[in-house]
């Protein structure tokens, strides 16, 4: 978000000035945020006065509200109709709810509806996001996900696959809702497919399941060939894991928006993403720059990897081509896209 802001000022008059208040104390793994190398004069700070005498003392023509359920919601939204301040949106969730009833259901996208009644545009964090919204909130509607400079990414060299030798990533919380053990369960039955090629496995998390895996690996038989990376520093060493793999899997039955899979394509990864996540809906056109697999359709998969797997050259340019598109999808791009969609809605 601090890159999305600082980017901003590329495209916005002169003499613009944005500002990011924060409600709530930030948590501990975010506190750095104020620390980034910025180009651009970016005030990060917390606000504990009552929201309309802190906007009255700013006074700003305009405003993006981060969430539609936080407590000042409401009154801010107040505030900005009564002083004649555009007011947009940001919800940064789906809607969607996986585990609950319809009744749940319903009562939440009748809160939402409610809220965002009145507001001059809603920005929303993926295709599948917006489409939901739109149902619920006829204001003007964008995507902008979560993102961030991807030139170091693009700058990887990929690792060379010759049809001989095949490394996995799994890569994220090792929560139930992630589902590793399905990948981890697939990877095992493409190893005992291509005996031929030498597959191994990187898995990066740390969750609940830790201790479920370690055994799945035993009894899978691929404890010898896998491989363990939690130990970074900093947030950027995570990102040399990308040039240790050839193929990220990341195959979940839902989730967010999933920020490891443009990463991992900007690096030049073939990635086999679900399409229960967001960025792989977004982002993977099956069999051109990713693999867009259905969960349920296991044999499927199986297949599409194997197909590929086969062929090094076809593998190598999907590759190529992934690399390439995520250039279209850093925080340059949508920086550009958020201030021209401001812009063109204030009038």
């Amino acid at each position: 978000m601090v890159e999305l802001v600082d980017n901003m000022y590329n495209y916005l008059p002169s003499g613009s000035e944005v500002k990011m208040i924060l409600q709530y104390p930030m948590e501990a793994e975010r506190s750095h945020w104020g620390e980034k190398n910025c180009n651009n004069p970016i005030d990060i700070f917390f606000n504990s006065a009552p929201i309309e005498l802190f906007l009255s003392k700013e006074n700003p023509d305009t405003i993006i509200y981060s969430s539609f359920r936080t407590p000042n919601f409401m009154r801010a939204k107040k505030w900005a109709k009564k002083n004649g301040v555009k007011f947009f949106v940001y919800s940064g969730e789906k809607l969607l709810e996986y585990g609950h009833g319809s009744l749940y259901m319903w009562l939440k996208y009748k809160f939402f509806q409610y809220r965002m009644r009145g507001v001059d545009g809603q920005i929303a964090i993926s295709n599948r996001a917006m489409g939901l919204y739109q149902k619920y909130c006829t204001a003007p509607t964008i995507v902008v996900p979560y993102t961030f400079d991807m030139t170091r990414l693009l700058s990887f060299t990929p690792l060379e696959y010759d049809g001989k030798s095949l490394t996995f990533l799994i890569s994220g919380r090792l929560e139930p809702f992630r589902d590793p053990i399905y990948s981890i369960r697939l990877f095992a039955d493409l190893k005992k497919l291509r005996p031929n090629i030498d597959m191994k496995l990187i898995i990066s998390g740390k969750g609940s399941l830790y201790d479920d895996i370690l055994k799945l690996l035993d009894e899978l038989n691929i404890g010898d060939c896998t491989t363990w990376m939690n130990d970074f520093k900093e947030w950027s060493e995570i990102h040399e894991i990308y040039k240790k793999a050839h193929v990220l899997l990341c195959l979940q039955a839902y989730g967010g928006w999933g920020l490891v899979i443009p990463e991992a394509m900007a690096a030049g990864m073939l990635v086999a993403g679900s399409s229960g996540v967001d960025s792989a809906d977004n982002l993977i056109i099956d069999g051109y720059n990713g693999l867009y697999c259905n969960t349920m359709a296991r044999d499927v998969i199986i297949k599409s990897m194997l197909d590929v797997f086969d062929n090094p050259s076809e593998f190598n340019s999907i590759r190529r081509r992934a690399k390439e598109c995520a250039k279209y999808g850093d925080v340059f791009h949508y920086a550009k896209q958020l201030v021209s969609f401001i812009q063109n809605n204030k009038q």
